[in-house]
Formats: structure tokens, C-alpha cells, sequence
């Protein structure tokens, strides 16, 4: 029994040879059957997970991220633009691609990248055909946003609690150094 084509998002199975008798008992592989039984397992898909600052869009490195099936079963885990698959000639990070057979899943930011926020999870699904959704839209590629984390300084009179102008403030990082990485918006 051979399977020339598969249903679409199905592997082709593997031949089975079988045997009839004279008596009209069926065998394969020396083993009596009632019914020669051949089943296609799903075909795994070629998903892209993408992992993006909100603003700009940009690809962040340095999150771990892990995807789970239904049940809860791990079936994923990575740091984005940590392997060169994840990365592009210049060493950004790019969108990492996993292979998924059909079922729904959900993403999950386990760490984000140093100031930024993690993630809300996200659930999606990939359909037989291949097709991927994110809340019943179709997508190209599942994308998970991290927010920056911010944080607001005031600089404010202890008798009346009132902001006070023209105070220099420095922040140091955590060697006591003036830090240089803030971004005043």
C-alpha cells in the first residue's frame, strides 16, 4: 500500500507491505491485522516569531522567549538574535523561525531585553494548511512588542513638595558611573 500524494499539511506515510492468505487472514510485518491501517502524520510549517521594540518596529535581541502548545508543553525556546540564524550580515537581530505542525499555541516573553518591559503572552494558531492567526486574523508572521520602561524624576521642595527648577541631577549606573544610555524624550 503506498500513498501517492497526501492531503495538504499532511506528510506522505511510509509503504506498507502486507500479506492475504488463502484462509483470508491479513499480515504486516508477520502480525495478524483486522484492517491495514496507514496514518499521515501533520506537516511541520515554517513559522517566523518576531520580536520588536514599539517603536520604530526595530528587531531587539536578548529576549527569551518560549513557545508552548495547548497543553502547556514546551515546544520552543530561544533568545532572539542570539544564533546566526537570528541574525542579519551586519549582526542585528532578524526574526526567528520555528517549525510548527498545525495546532494553537502561545508565545510567552519569559525575560525582555535590559529596558524593556515584558510582553503580554500570545496566543496563535496554525492551521493545516500552513496558515497562521492571531486573534482570528491572518498573519505573515506572529509579532511581539515590548514596551520601553521609563521612568519620571522629579526633583521637589521637602517643606511643600513643590517641583523645583534648575536643579542638575546625575544618574549613575550601578559602578556609580554617570550613565550614558538615557534617552530624554
Amino acid at each position: 500500500l503506498t500513498e501517492e500524494s497526501a492531503p495538504e499539511g499532511y506528510k506522505t506515510a511510509e509503504s506498507i507491505t502486507f500479506t492475504g492468505g488463502v484462509n483470508g487472514k491479513v499480515t504486516v510485518n508477520g502480525k495478524e491485522v483486522e484492517k491495514v491501517i496507514m496514518t499521515d502524520e501533520l506537516a511541520e510549517r515554517d513559522v517566523e516569531i518576531s520580536k520588536v521594540e514599539a517603536a520604530g518596529g526595530k528587531e531587539l535581541a536578548g529576549a527569551k522567549l518560549t513557545i508552548t502548545d495547548e497543553s502547556g508543553k514546551e515546544i520552543a525556546s530561544w533568545i532572539s538574535g542570539k544564533e546566526k540564524a537570528d541574525q542579519n550580515e551586519d549582526g542585528s537581530a532578524k526574526a526567528h523561525k520555528v517549525k510548527l505542525t498545525a495546532g494553537t499555541y502561545t508565545l510567552t516573553e519569559e525575560s525582555a531585553p535590559e529596558g524593556y518591559k515584558t510582553a503580554e503572552s500570545i496566543t496563535f494558531t496554525v492551521s493545516v494548511n500552513g496558515k497562521v492567526t492571531v486573534n482570528g486574523k491572518e498573519v505573515d508572521k506572529v509579532i511581539m512588542t515590548d514596551e520601553p520602561i521609563s521612568v519620571s524624576i522629579k526633583k521637589t521642595d521637602i517643606v511643600d513638595g513643590k517641583e523645583l527648577a534648575g536643579a542638575k541631577l546625575q544618574i549613575l549606573d550601578k559602578d556609580k558611573n554617570v550613565a550614558t544610555n538615557i534617552k530624554e524624550i
